[in-house]
């Protein structure tokens, strides 16, 4: 059996768990990661393997959302920190709304709370994630921190809409946007096939 799940953050009949959730945001703040850290990777990897797998798929995102936390070149705004933080503290409570020792549905609560975490700072966790895939293709890069990671990201989105803008521009050349209809464009060899 398959259970999918689909829901908006922002649902009314999800706003317990959102309180729980936002509860363990405040027990967390300020507060150091490393034994929660622990812990959470110890229960994800615990988590049993009939499981729903809409839970199982869920939750393992838990090593990724340590990573970034404890990530030095990533560091967060102290209110996401706390969020983030927050739902890896429900996940590794026991007795929380939905006891994990519930039959087959104990982790539907925490995979709730993860992707209501998750929506929240959507923006920071995918900006994280392109992040450290581009730092393990690009060791040569060396070590880049937030900031000058997305400098270097719009340099290089800046580069790549230049050389598209280009090659449109040179793909008809007679048509092209400032050509007089008819007028054929003699563009030097190395521009016109140095694109790729």
């Amino acid at each position: 059996m398959r259970i999918d799940f689909n829901f908006e953050p922002d649902d009314p009949d999800l706003q317990p768990f959102r309180d729980a959730w936002l509860q363990q945001c405040e027990r967390r703040r300020d507060r150091p990661l490393g034994a929660l850290a622990a812990r959470a990777l110890s229960a994800q990897a615990a988590i049993p393997l009939d499981a729903p797998a809409a839970c199982r798929d869920r939750l393992a995102a838990i090593p990724d959302l340590v990573a970034l936390l404890i990530d030095p070149g990533w560091p967060l705004p102290s209110h996401e920190h706390a969020r983030l933080s927050g739902a890896l503290a429900y996940f590794c409570e026991r007795m929380d709304l939905i006891p994990d020792d519930a039959s087959h549905f104990g982790l539907l609560d925490d995979a709730i709370v993860l992707a209501m975490a998750l929506s929240d700072c959507a923006e920071t966790w995918c900006d994280w994630r392109e992040y450290r895939a581009w730092r393990e293709a690009c060791p040569e890069a060396g070590p880049l921190d937030r900031r000058q990671w997305h400098a270097t990201r719009d340099a290089l989105l800046r580069d790549a809409l230049r050389r598209a803008r280009l090659a449109s521009y040179l793909a008809t050349p007679s048509r092209g946007r400032y050509a007089p209809a008819g007028a054929a464009l003699d563009f030097p060899e190395a521009v016109q096939f140095g694109l790729h």
